[in-house]
């Protein structure tokens, strides 16, 4: 039985049929970042274990601990400590805690649907709400979480193509979305949140660059081929009267 298709391994369509390939069934190693991101997902919506170590990640004692800890995600003592300073910090600002507390909210709910003919599976972050005007909320850690920066992020990031598959998703279990939300915490002082709201247009935009991804899934699957880039050489010139300044460039950088 084939395993249903995430958002998170769809996503890598947007580099490459190859780079889809590549990640499909395999986990990621979490870095320092993913790990405080979870540690914050914990303290709101559940799910993960979480706990801090306070030697080094190496070693006898390090490979003991992690032994004795099996699924578990653990943090180092200086990780630990951001992901409660960005906690505290989304507890006490207003625009987030309007939408990470309540009690008509479901965290995290597993919902197995169909995707355009192909079973998947999404986990939204967070909804409350009345059914038929529900609010979607994504939870995210970030370096910046200034408004341009972060909208940028998100754009190369693909969180709205995200919330497009989500918004469906639930559209799919009878849950009408009137709302899609992502909050943003920075992961370094002072922690500053930000609360971008999405609107419908990019929702839509998203959704369908979520289905061009799945669409080329299916011919990819079809067809036994998943290229890369391209197919062919790449034309290379340069203007004449361009101004091509090479200073600072080391050629030891060059592979």
């Amino acid at each position: 039985m084939t395993a249903r298709l995430r958002f998170s391994t769809l996503k890598h369509f947007a580099s490459s049929p190859a780079h889809f390939r590549y990640w499909q069934g395999r986990e990621m190693e979490p870095s320092a970042a993913m790990r405080i991101g979870t540690a914050v997902h914990a303290a709101f919506l559940g799910g993960a274990t979480v706990i801090r170590y306070d030697g080094t990640r190496r070693g006898k004692a390090w490979d003991d601990f992690e032994a004795s800890h099996p699924g578990a995600t653990i943090l180092t003592a200086t990780e630990y400590d951001v992901a409660e300073q960005c906690a505290d910090s989304l507890r006490y600002t207003d625009a987030s805690c309007e939408h990470l507390f309540g009690w008509l909210d479901h965290n995290e709910r597993l919902i197995e649907w169909n995707f355009n003919g192909v079973p998947f599976r999404s986990t939204p972050d967070r909804y409350y709400g009345p059914s038929d005007a529900a609010t979607l909320v994504e939870l995210k850690t970030t370096r910046s979480a200034e408004p341009g920066a972060f909208v940028r992020d998100a754009t190369r990031r693909h969180y709205h193509a995200q919330l497009g598959v989500y918004r469906e998703a639930l559209r799919s279990v009878g849950v009408t979305v009137a709302h899609a939300v992502i909050v943003a915490v920075e992961t370094s002082p002072p922690y500053c949140v930000t609360v971008l709201e999405l609107t419908d247009r990019a929702l839509d935009v998203g959704y369908r660059t979520a289905c061009g991804w799945l669409e080329q899934y299916k011919v990819c699957e079809a067809s036994g081929e998943w290229p890369g880039y391209v197919q062919g050489p790449v034309t290379f010139d340069i203007e004449p009267e361009m101004d091509l300044d090479f200073s600072g460039i080391d050629d030891a950088e060059e592979a």
